[in-house]
């Protein structure tokens, strides 16, 4: 299976897992929960990361197959991450050149 395909089931099992409401108030929070879900799983990816090039630099983990997933899916939740960030910006930025 490939990587992507991965980081995507994960991604739309974290905001399946969300609940949806037509109310504003409630929208709004499930999306926070969301964005908090997303942020603890891409920041928990980077730890995963750390610890398995620790172990394979300390010699605990022989296994470099692994270590380069592991990489590379920190990697992608990381550009994942990135471009959401660049893409709210853009959106940001598009508001307020509106006239009003």
């Amino acid at each position: 299976m490939d990587i992507s395909a991965i980081n995507m089931k994960g991604l739309q099992n974290v905001i399946t897992s969300s609940k949806t409401d037509s109310s504003v108030s409630k929208t709004s929070t499930s999306f926070s929960n969301v964005f908090d879900k997303a942020i603890s799983a891409l920041n928990e990816s980077q730890k995963e990361s750390d610890q398995a090039v620790t172990d394979l630099i300390s010699g605990k983990n022989q296994d470099l197959h692994n270590v380069m997933i592991s990489l590379a899916k920190s990697d992608v939740l990381m550009q994942t991450a990135s471009q959401f960030r660049n893409k709210a910006i853009d959106a940001y930025q598009e508001i307020m050149r509106m006239q009003v």
